[in-house]
């Protein structure tokens, strides 16, 4: 089967409690911080347009929503899209490539990144669509021994991660700005400013 088959049905199954594992126990804590410091990263503004890549259960899109005056949040699996649906967010199934002529002061890719079959190419996409001076923020799981433990943790259940060491190599790239989620978080911010 191939990695994208494998990926949408590791979502597909998670679906249904993806959110409230969100809202409870250290998984709440550790959410919290990252959702701290992706806002931060993202600077919004009541006139900002936004893009939310790969939205899942909708839990940034719900964040971020009330506070720009466009947000268009999508993901590629009909299952998350009807979860976050369901949530309050108006999602769509879609790709970064279907959004054609919309461009966006602010594109928000979240998770997303180790699961997807061409990472590079899906930043690459994701930074064409910024409007001049536009802001992309990025959340991956970073290395040692907590990344391990997630990569390990999907890997056992049939769902492909790319490594955070494999990942960091597309923002060597000039530009872009690293900043640890929290003392508590398994994963990295990055920011780069169009």
């Amino acid at each position: 089967m191939i990695w994208v088959e494998k990926v949408n049905r590791y979502f597909s199954a998670k679906s249904v409690c993806y959110q409230k594992k969100s809202e409870s126990g250290l998984w709440s804590k550790i959410r919290a911080q990252e959702s701290s410091k992706i806002l931060n990263a993202l600077e919004l503004q009541p006139q900002d347009t936004v893009l939310e890549v790969g939205c899942g259960s909708g839990y940034y899109s719900l964040l971020i929503q009330d506070k720009v005056s466009q947000l268009m949040s999508i993901d590629s699996n009909p299952a998350m899209i009807a979860v976050a649906n369901n949530s309050g967010v108006n999602a769509e199934l879609a790709e970064v490539a279907d959004t054609e002529n919309h461009y966006f002061d602010k594109i928000l890719i979240a998770g997303v990144l180790e699961f997807a079959l061409k990472p590079s190419e899906l930043v690459k996409t994701a930074q064409k669509k910024l409007k001049r001076g536009g802001v992309l923020v990025i959340l991956h799981p970073r290395g040692g021994v907590i990344g391990l433990g997630y990569q390990w943790f999907h890997q056992l259940r049939g769902c492909p991660v790319h490594t955070s060491h494999f990942i960091s190599k597309i923002f060597s790239a000039k530009g872009w700005r690293f900043e640890k989620a929290g003392p508590l978080a398994w994963c990295s911010v990055w920011q780069n400013n169009g």
